[in-house]
């Protein structure tokens, strides 16, 4: 049973009272307007009782109302904010992965540098190496070269010093010892010739 079916039930008695009331006042004369006036004002009271109650129970329906009123708005704010946490999260997600592709597309570039930078080093010491094997046979034919000289500066000064007896001599058919002798002279300084020629 509602509280909005109170003053009905309320009125439905106070005629039911009414209808009675004459017996009533032919059983006790002067009795029956008393017990009216007394019934019509317990029912004048319980119905203002209920008109104050249904003005709070009105009131804080509307309480309610407005508190819902906020509550949806609060949620569809939540709602929006999520919404956009999650764009953000999705926007985030799609990010990183283009990093973590240009990270990967970087260190392969790094690694084949690295791979470029030592096949580098390498091939430069193998040049120092060949530099310095260079310099080396640069400065063992600077000191052939020096040796030549020096043994081209005795040939020079042993035919400058050749007189006509040596030349004589050197044709001497008979004994030939003179001959011999320049035929050696001839062979030391061919060896030594032989000894200061590079290797092809």
């Amino acid at each position: 049973m509602t509280r909005s079916s109170w003053p009905n039930i309320l009125l439905c008695l106070a005629l039911l009272g009414a209808e009675t009331a004459p017996a009533a006042t032919r059983r006790a004369p002067g009795g029956g307007d008393n017990q009216q006036q007394h019934l019509l004002q317990q029912l004048q009271q319980q119905n203002a009782d209920l008109q104050q109650e249904k003005a709070a129970l009105t009131q804080e329906r509307d309480g309610l109302k407005a508190q819902l009123a906020k509550l949806t708005g609060e949620k569809d704010a939540a709602q929006t904010a999520i919404q956009r946490a999650k764009d953000n999260a999705t926007a985030l997600a799609g990010r990183i992965n283009d990093l973590q592709g240009k990270q990967t597309h970087i260190q392969t570039e790094q690694h084949a540098t690295q791979e470029q930078l030592q096949a580098a080093l390498a091939e430069s010491k193998r040049l120092n190496g060949k530099i310095a094997d260079l310099d080396r046979q640069q400065a063992t034919c600077v000191a052939d070269n020096h040796k030549l000289y020096q043994l081209n500066v005795e040939i020079l000064d042993q035919y400058r010093k050749k007189s006509v007896t040596d030349s004589l001599l050197q044709r001497e058919p008979l004994t030939g010892i003179k001959s011999v002798e320049i035929q050696n002279i001839i062979q030391k300084y061919r060896d030594a010739n032989d000894a200061q020629r590079l290797p092809d």
